[in-house]
């Protein structure tokens, strides 16, 4: 089923069917670093000179998930040799309040909302909680952030720690790292991928503020805000911990210091001077 999938959608990708149109979008053709080509699909044609493309010319079909890196066997059963699987990991200091915002119940219960869940008593509770979810129910928002984050960190942790997948399929890329200096890590990338980098780098760096003094100078895009203040790693950092420490409960909070010193012994990224 996967391979279907996959062969279907980078088909339908080549060909313009999928193609988004919405110029508010993040992938539509407003931020597309070729916009032109980008819309031209929509008049290509179609049939088996297109397959035979992807194959003479090598033509990847890029995936974007979420949360998926613990459970991608899956992925390596059904692609073998031809999967390269990207982790992109982020330090759990900036993970919370994306997570407490996703968790809002004017977001999280929305009609609209197309993420895996299961029913607790009539509560809505993610995928990877299905084991806890009586407590992920019974939380406060800001608590279930904490709870998702601190589990979701020592997962990836745990299951790089495991190596149950091949080095050959997988690469990590630190998102802090990555901002500060995107050339050397866009280089290790390229030679894990055996691809060069897109001519429409530059322009899709530029878009996501990218190399950036501080590494929460977020782009502004197509939303009405930026992900932080801009400010100084060390008082987002700092503002960052009053806010979990104001809101959480101080188990989750002393559990959530204890992943942190995790990830930093694990990853040693930038953001480790502050802790």
């Amino acid at each position: 089923m996967l391979q279907l999938i996959a062969g279907r959608n980078q088909y339908y990708n080549l060909i313009g069917r999928e193609v988004n149109l919405r110029w508010r979008d993040e992938t539509g053709p407003r931020y597309h670093p070729t916009p032109f080509k980008f819309v031209s699909r929509l008049f290509s044609k179609d049939g088996e000179a297109i397959a035979l493309t992807i194959d003479e010319k090598n033509i990847a079909n890029n995936i974007t998930t979420h949360c998926i890196y613990p459970v991608m066997q899956p992925f390596v059963d059904a692609f073998g040799t031809r999967l390269k699987f990207v982790e992109v990991v982020r330090h759990p200091i900036h993970l919370v309040t994306h997570w407490s915002r996703f968790l809002e119940p004017s977001r999280w219960r929305r009609v609209r909302e197309i993420n895996l869940t299961v029913d607790c008593d009539g509560y809505k509770v993610p995928w990877f909680a299905s084991s806890w979810a009586e407590q992920f129910a019974q939380s406060s928002t800001f608590d279930q952030a904490l709870l998702s984050v601190n589990f979701l960190c020592n997962w990836v942790i745990d299951s790089y720690e495991s190596k149950s997948v091949s080095d050959d399929f997988l690469h990590f890329i630190q998102f802090e790292k990555l901002v500060l200096d995107p050339g050397s890590e866009l280089q290790t990338l390229g030679k894990f991928l055996g691809r060069e980098q897109a001519k429409g780098i530059k322009k899709i760096m530029s878009q996501n503020a990218i190399p950036r003094k501080n590494i929460a100078d977020g782009p502004k895009m197509g939303q009405s805000y930026r992900w932080t203040a801009l400010e100084k790693d060390e008082n987002v950092y700092s503002e960052a911990m009053k806010l979990i420490e104001q809101h959480g409960s101080a188990d989750l909070v002393q559990t959530f210091l204890k992943t942190i010193t995790r990830f930093n012994s694990t990853w040693q990224g930038p953001l480790a001077k502050y802790a």
